[in-house]
């Protein structure tokens, strides 16, 4: 997929394309030898891909603030996480249970594959690593449902799609305070109550289709050479 929007990053510049054709050579070796670690990469790193879109759509004062609360989210926290700061934490206050579930999910060791290499699953702080990407993963969430949309929308067009209705309009008006958010959310729930493993399939397919997108969007959105002279000379006269 990075490989299809290499003539678009070329025309942007040549670091970008320089950017695009890096990124498609890693995933290229990755893949070839080895791609069980490079699923589990993409997989964590992938998390971390708002911050781009966060970085390309803010400005000024306001983009400096949220990278400042992206690299605290992002990096301090969940390294924090895997070197064993949060288990600790857990285990002062009485609450580190690693095999509780609300579901019958197995225990966490059955688990740790997802995120964590299989040559490392048996270590000690292999539960660390795994926590830590759990945790990126959920606030990969919280920023994509909760803090993108109104950034990605202005308010003029979210009321003019509002007024037109159709699926264009439920997409852009689609947030915690929408009750189509909640019906989802339920529909989604009840599929993990119903059938945990088939659910955790389907959604796992979902997710990688998404991860996959993600990284070829997030390489457009590299500002063209052009926009960087104009943003640098902007900053000089300011």
């Amino acid at each position: 997929m990075v490989a299809i929007i290499l003539p678009d990053l070329c025309r942007k510049g040549w670091w970008q394309g320089a950017a695009g054709l890096a990124a498609a050579a890693a995933f290229l070796a990755g893949a070839a030898w080895v791609p069980g670690l490079m699923l589990i990469a993409l997989a964590v790193a992938h998390n971390a891909t708002p911050v781009g879109f966060l970085a390309e759509r803010l400005k000024g004062r306001a983009r400096t603030l949220a990278m400042a609360w992206c690299a605290a989210v992002f990096v301090a926290l969940p390294a924090a996480i895997a070197a064993g700061a949060g288990r600790v934490v857990a285990q002062a206050a009485g609450l580190y249970v690693p095999d509780y579930a609300l579901l019958p999910v197995g225990v966490l060791a059955d688990h740790l594959r997802v995120y964590v290499p299989a040559m490392w699953t048996a270590e000690a702080w292999a539960a660390d690593l795994f926590a830590a990407a759990v945790f990126m993963q959920c606030m990969h969430y919280v920023v994509v449902v909760h803090v993108l949309p109104p950034l990605l929308v202005s308010q003029g067009e979210r009321r003019a799609h509002s007024a037109v209705g159709g699926w264009r309009g439920l997409a852009l008006s689609f947030s915690w305070r929408n009750p189509c958010f909640w019906v989802a959310y339920a529909w989604l729930i009840s599929l993990f109550l119903a059938d945990f493993t088939n659910a955790r399939y389907a959604y796992g397919l979902a997710a990688a289709v998404h991860a996959w997108i993600e990284i070829p969007l997030l390489l457009l959105a590299l500002p063209a050479s052009g926009a960087i002279a104009v943003m640098g000379n902007a900053r000089s006269s300011a």
